[in-house]
């Protein structure tokens, strides 16, 4: 026989006696598990543990993670002088390690992948290389590597693509301190061509007009950071047209900008 306890107000089918015993005020929790924002997620989704348990309880369970995190290995040591000698052997070991430092593969902040066994590390770049396989224009990623200085440390700068031997290509958003910095440091003997907004334009209408708008589906292996799936993107992809090539536009070269 059905009740409705006085406790949370839901109707209890089953086992009152049992239910009422346990009632905590928010009602029986398979109704609460239903009581979520959707497929997929919890009655708890976006609460904190004082919404759920109380700021008394809450209190008691911030304190007792704490406790048990107490005492765990950081690697830091206390003393400054002792911490300061370990930061220098891991810059130590890191600087005589060839594989340390430089281009990780999806380390920016851009939607990275492979097309054709070459590595783009956002969608600009991608859109750099459609253009270029387009338009038989022979290109490879670069290798090399020239060492700037910033704030006082040493880093390494690698350019994006190499037109030929003595001409680097950039893809950048944008010009920081610290670009200029990686600018400097090319020596005279080579050429670094910037593209920015303005000269990646036509670019990107040639390949958006080609290719559609999500012209990243292209990838043919992407990266963890590439989230969505592929069948997700060809669900909502927009119909691809061939169109003409665009205009050239005009490059800058670094030494405009110092």
């Amino acid at each position: 026989m059905e009740k409705i306890c006085d406790r949370c107000g839901f109707v209890i089918k089953k086992f009152f006696d049992v239910h009422v015993s346990k009632c905590d005020g928010r009602g029986p929790s398979r109704s609460r598990r239903h009581q979520g924002l959707g497929k997929g997620y919890g009655w708890n989704k976006g609460k904190k543990n004082k919404d759920i348990y109380g700021k008394k309880r809450a209190r008691e369970i911030s304190l007792k993670q704490s406790r048990s995190l107490t005492g765990l290995p950081t690697g830091r040591c206390k003393d400054d002088d002792r911490e300061q000698l370990r930061r220098q052997k891991i810059s130590a070991t890191a600087k005589k390690n060839g594989l340390s430092g430089g281009c990780r593969k999806g380390s920016g902040r851009g939607r990275s992948g492979w097309y054709k066994g070459i590595w783009c590390d956002s969608s600009w770049e991608l859109a750099w290389v459609l253009y270029n396989i387009d338009h038989n224009i022979k290109f490879k990623r670069n290798k090399l590597r020239f060492t700037y200085e910033y704030k006082g440390k040493q880093h390494q700068y690698i350019p994006d693509f190499m037109l030929n031997e003595n001409t680097f290509i950039e893809i950048k958003g944008y010009i920081t301190d610290e670009v200029k910095a990686k600018i400097a440091c090319i020596p005279d003997k080579y050429t670094l061509v910037i593209l920015q907004k303005t000269e990646m334009k036509s670019i990107l209408q040639y390949v958006r007009k080609k290719y559609g708008e999500r012209f990243i589906k292209l990838y043919t292996r992407k990266s963890g950071r590439v989230r969505f799936k592929a069948a997700a993107l060809k669900a909502v992809g927009a119909k691809t047209s061939v169109g003409s090539n665009p205009t050239s536009s005009a490059i800058f070269l670094f030494k405009e900008l110092i």
